[in-house]
């Protein structure tokens, strides 16, 4: 039985669409990274996932307002996920092409 009354218009956006291939782009480029690295890894693969969960929640709220609210935590989170990869690159831990 399919449920009728389920808000997920924001599977149409194409930014949550890129946010969700943006994570799955992150984990095959991070998957093999030492252990050393894991917890540093592991932030960058949260704040990618951010993105898209922000997205989705703000859309799910009731006002405008909230939704905002939530788009504005979705690109801060985009901005941490600039500030760790650009960080893999510039220590040389990720390749010019995977950048």
């Amino acid at each position: 039985m399919e449920r009728k009354n389920i808000n997920r218009g924001f599977k149409q956006l194409r930014v949550w669409n890129n946010a969700v291939d943006l994570y799955i782009l992150t984990c095959k480029i991070l998957i093999n990274f030492p252990f050393e690295l894991k917890k540093t890894v592991s932030y960058c693969i949260d704040s990618s996932h951010s993105i898209s969960r922000n997205i989705a929640e703000g859309y799910s709220r009731r006002s405008i307002k909230e939704y905002l609210y939530f788009l504005y935590i979705a690109l801060g989170s985009s901005g941490e996920y600039h500030s760790c990869i650009s960080s893999f690159y510039r220590a040389k831990q990720i390749s010019k092409v995977k950048y």
